[in-house]
């Protein structure tokens, strides 16, 4: 007996693996090519079993060896015995041609005996057969119940004895294999009759679930791909968890996708698929772009004195529809004119990725930063022509390049044309820099200045913050500069750190009439830059001369030599504008003329 019971639990755990196989395939019907696939497959290991046993009853009863035979006879049985109806047509043709050729395989085998052992008695091969069909009865029957919600009870579909017999050609038999087979049927219906109604609860809500783990996978890859890609571009970490928190604050999932509509199990397997397929995507969009970012900024080029172009090329993600488009976009632009450049060395336009915060101050950024990297043993260049820089750029002409020196972001005279915003890197000792578009809203524009020789210098120190016009928006640059105005253009030129003790301001006679210039004037008095007149007054609001330029220039910079002469010289050449500092030095050097001066001294970093 205990043999008996170890034979049946063991056939019993090899059914139960195929019904499973089988009850997972009933139900993914979402794909035709895998219905086929999984319906060969099933019907190939379903024919086999029936074909063994079918081939060994054959052998054991004396009949000849013939499997076409054997499977005409339970042929018309089988879309019925295996529930075929059920399933698509994918599934069931499939099934049929794979139980065929399974059949042929498993008769061979059973007739030849191989399959059993030969120590089995009819009776131990009876139950292993009488299970085998008991179960796959008993299956679809418990199944079928459940469905029609009908109340469990095994006894309702379990064939009368007379018609197993019958059905199974039984009288054919050996007595002992017919009562080993009839016994071990009715114990093989019982258990899965009662195991597939269990079951198919389990199933409903199984198939539910998955459905929504695959759409919510399919809804998440995409909504995470997207959120990777605009968190790498704004600057934010890589956490795919505060993205998800952020989508999900924005519009919570059951909303987005109406998902109350949808059965619990549903609905939670579409959200438990949503973080799945959302932390995938984001991680790899965001992963994808800091590689292509940077393989991009593998950006260098070796410059001599020919002419040269060095771009930066970006590809760009949108995503239309839940489908990703890929494009390029030229951000940036070097030109090097030939003879700018003559000791051979590396240059690249590198991008840099960073967040848009508080260190922008009052600007607005209309793109990323980039750096001019000069890449030598000295990590500098002779530039003896100005390269042009340009960067792609639609919208308001408040935009400006902006280069940053000493941690602040300081504006470069820019010109907007066809798309693109371009300054020049003046000729000069060149040892690179970071530059970026910004838009400056706060400034006022001045209506004097639009047409002046010195139109460049005059705007970028009013973009920087050096000059302002007065209510009538004019700044008069032909008026001579007084000596109050040109302290208080040099102190915010070199950010003085003034100071409220007046003690160097104070000793002079007219200290009481300083007004707004006390603060300027005693920093610069108490560092020599500027001295007052003999008769112990300083007189800011007096014109300012070119000599006293010249020596005051002299202390600021530190330099005996300078003069104020090669700036004329050089007015002279570029602006075609003549000095009046040609016919006498002690007259009064004009507003303009002091800002090309100091424009100057700063482009080649010496102020």
């Amino acid at each position: 007996m205990k043999k008996k019971k170890g034979i049946i639990f063991l056939v019993s755990c090899i059914i139960i693996s195929l019904l499973l196989n089988s009850a997972f395939v009933f139900g993914d019907k979402k794909q035709e090519e895998k219905d086929r696939e999984s319906g060969y497959e099933d019907g190939l290991r379903w024919g086999e079993t029936a074909g063994a046993i079918q081939g060994y009853r054959d052998r054991m009863n004396s009949q000849r060896n013939n499997w076409e035979r054997a499977y005409k006879d339970i042929r018309s049985k089988v879309v019925a015995d295996y529930n075929l109806k059920s399933q698509s047509y994918a599934y069931s043709s499939s099934f049929e041609e794979g139980f065929k050729e399974g059949f042929e395989i498993g008769y061979e085998r059973g007739f030849k005996d191989i399959a059993y052992d030969s120590k089995m008695s009819a009776t131990e091969i009876g139950e292993l057969h009488g299970v085998f069909f008991g179960r796959m009865l008993g299956e679809k029957y418990g199944r079928q119940d459940y469905h029609q919600n009908l109340e469990s009870n095994w006894q309702r579909h379990l064939p009368t004895e007379s018609s197993l017999i019958a059905e199974y050609n039984l009288r054919n038999d050996a007595k002992e294999y017919s009562d080993g087979f009839l016994e071990a049927y009715k114990e093989g219906f019982e258990e899965a009759y009662l195991y597939a109604y269990r079951i198919s609860n389990y199933d409903v809500q199984r198939v539910t679930k998955e459905y929504g783990i695959s759409d919510g996978i399919e809804a998440g890859q995409q909504a995470g791909a997207a959120l990777g890609v605009t968190y790498y571009i704004e600057g934010k970490g890589n956490s795919w968890q505060n993205a998800y928190n952020f989508y999900e604050a924005q519009q919570p999932l059951l909303t987005r996708f109406l998902l109350l509509r949808e059965a619990p199990q549903y609905r939670l397997g579409f959200v438990e698929g949503f973080k799945e397929g959302f932390r995938a995507s984001f991680v790899e969009a965001y992963q994808s772009l800091n590689m292509q970012v940077a393989t991009e900024n593998i950006n260098l080029k070796k410059i001599s004195m020919f002419e040269e172009v060095i771009e930066y090329i970006e590809k760009t993600f949108n995503y239309v529809n839940g489908e990703e488009e890929e494009n390029e976009v030229k951000l940036a632009e070097l030109a090097i004119e030939a003879g700018t450049i003559y000791r051979e060395t590396y240059m690249g336009l590198i991008k840099e990725e960073g967040s848009f915060n508080g260190y922008y101050n009052k600007y607005e950024p209309a793109t990323k930063v980039f750096e001019v990297k000069i890449l030598n043993d000295l990590n500098q260049i002779q530039l003896r022509k100005p390269m042009k820089l340009s960067f792609e750029y639609f919208g308001t002409d408040r935009a400006g390049v902006y280069q940053q020196i000493n941690n602040q972001w300081m504006y470069q005279y820019s010109q907007l044309e066809n798309g693109k915003i371009t300054t020049e890197i003046p000729a000069s000792l060149y040892r690179g820099g970071k530059y970026v578009v910004l838009i400056d809203d706060h400034y006022q524009e001045l209506i004097d200045i639009q047409t002046h020789w010195a139109r460049k210098e005059l705007y970028t120190f009013l973009r920087r913050g050096y000059i302002q016009g007065n209510q009538e928006r004019r700044y008069a640059p032909d008026n001579p500069m007084t000596r109050g105005e040109f302290l208080i253009l040099l102190s915010k030129i070199q950010n003085w750190n003034k100071s409220d003790d007046m003690k160097n301001a104070a000793v002079f006679k007219d200290f009481d009439s300083f007004g707004g210039y006390s603060q300027v004037i005693d920093y610069a008095v108490g560092r020599g830059y500027i001295r007052g007149y003999s008769d112990n007054t300083f007189q800011p609001n007096h014109p300012i001369s070119y000599v006293e330029i010249e020596e005051s220039m002299k202390k600021v910079l530190s330099d005996s030599d300078f003069n104020w002469n090669d700036f004329a010289e050089k007015m002279m050449y570029e602006k075609y504008t003549r000095s009046k500092s040609r016919m006498d030095k002690n007259q009064p050097m004009s507003k303009a003329e002091v800002v090309y001066m100091l424009h100057e001294l700063q482009s080649y970093r010496r102020l």
